[in-house]
């Protein structure tokens, strides 16, 4: 399965700052030793491109394969920029974090992957009213906006102390998502814009440099 691999996420938030889903308790920003904190030199309108698409991938924890696939979709769409937030905000992996159902965003990875995580089923042969949840086993499946997912019964039944503390700390969830803890689930309740999306990157540079790569 591809993935934005993050061995050591340290490295990755003195990198590109502090990016949501990754730890950010680390002792100093700057790199290691004597001239860790010397001024870098300015990027070009190229690295500023660059820079900030990477940043973007390591905020989602999506390959560049992955990348490439949503910007060419997103570049369809007349606002490219809300369009790709978009895309990548509606990811299973990514709304299961953003519920805090997990403590972080690889963390919720791992519970979609091993089958933790079930999504209500869309589809025209049900009643009307009737709801069913099917296990779903892939990070980047697109949820719709008010779709619920929830955690399976068997890991409900005995919740990890990590994840009773996410569930906790309520102050983390986006206006844009509705949690219900009786159950452990939820959904979108609707399709944030773009300035709402709590991912900080310049996006008119990642379209600007993406652009010319179609």
């Amino acid at each position: 399965m591809a993935r934005y691999v993050i061995k050591k996420p340290k490295k990755f938030v003195r990198k590109f700052g502090i990016l949501s889903g990754l730890p950010t308790n680390i002792r100093r920003n700057s790199k290691p030793g004597m001239h860790g904190k010397k001024r870098e030199g300015k990027l070009s309108e190229f690295g500023k491109g660059l820079f900030n698409k990477n940043k973007l991938r390591a905020c989602y924890g999506i390959s560049e394969k992955q990348f490439r696939n949503y910007f060419y979709e997103a570049s369809k769409a007349i606002d490219k920029a809300e369009a790709l937030l978009q895309s990548l905000e509606f990811r299973l992996d990514n709304l299961v974090y953003r519920l805090g159902l997990a403590p972080s965003l690889p963390a919720a990875r791992q519970l979609v992957v091993h089958g933790h995580v079930q999504v209500q089923k869309i589809s025209s042969s049900l009643a009307e009213g009737e709801v069913v949840f099917e296990k779903v086993d892939k990070p980047a499946y697109q949820v719709k906006s008010r779709q619920k997912i929830k955690l399976s019964a068997k890991l409900a039944k005995k919740l990890p102390v990590a994840i009773e503390q996410s569930i906790a700390n309520v102050q983390n969830r986006v206006d844009y998502v509705e949690f219900e803890a009786d159950s452990f689930s939820g959904c979108f309740s609707r399709i944030p814009t773009a300035t709402e999306i709590p991912v900080e990157v310049e996006v008119s540079k990642i379209i600007e440099f993406s652009s010319r790569r179609l």
